[in-house]
């Protein structure tokens, strides 16, 4: 597979790997009908949209959250206006907006201090900036009567374009906690959220 004429997909991945050549391949499974749907994780939305042209992509997978990923919004949004899906992983950012305090947040990933997500999050200068916005989400979460993981979910839901989260649990209360996110109703708090935002580490 090559795309159309006018739009060749012969861009490669990080691997060196053709990305016309993976693409084409996912392609032909359903075309066998061995999958119902194909999609692609963590692209500019440059190399989503050439994708798009040589077969349309159904569902994109990025990261986004509060403090982390917040250049995606603008490549989620985008993928909108093409009508392809979009999930998101990390609403949570890595268990930062799930609640915890920054010492168990840190012990929990101690082992992966030098990853990148760790140096932008949790590293001394970011942290601190990482829990001004769960504090900000624990005043806002006493008002509306939720958990600051039910905000940080519910807001990455209110995104333009967003279709689904992916939020770890290791327990059923958990896992039922986040789910109900999706029905949380931020009306009278999305302003109040975004301007939580600048607090963030992002901005350090």
């Amino acid at each position: 597979m090559t795309g159309s004429p006018s739009n060749p997909v012969r861009f490669t991945d990080d691997t060196g790997v053709p990305l016309d050549e993976t693409w084409g391949a996912m392609v032909e499974l359903v075309d066998a009908g061995l999958v119902r749907a194909i999609g692609m994780s963590n692209y500019n939305i440059a190399d989503i949209e050439r994708c798009h042209a040589a077969r349309p992509v159904d569902v994109v997978q990025e990261g986004m959250s509060l403090v982390d990923h917040l250049d995606n919004r603008s490549v989620v949004g985008h993928c909108s206006e093409f009508g392809v899906g979009v999930t998101i992983y990390e609403p949570l950012a890595s268990g930062v907006l799930g609640g915890k305090t920054m010492e168990e947040v840190r012990a929990a990933w101690s082992a992966w201090a030098d990853m990148p997500f760790y140096q932008r999050l949790l590293i001394p200068g970011r942290a601190e900036r990482s829990w001004a916005v769960v504090d900000g989400l624990r005043s806002i979460g006493e008002k509306l009567g939720a958990t600051v993981a039910q905000l940080a979910i519910a807001w990455v839901l209110h995104q333009r374009g967003v279709d689904a989260a992916i939020a770890g649990s290791r327990s059923g209360h958990h896992m039922r906690e986040n789910a109900s996110a999706a029905e949380l109703d931020l009306t009278d708090a999305l302003d109040e959220i975004e301007q939580l935002i600048s607090l963030g580490p992002a901005f350090a």
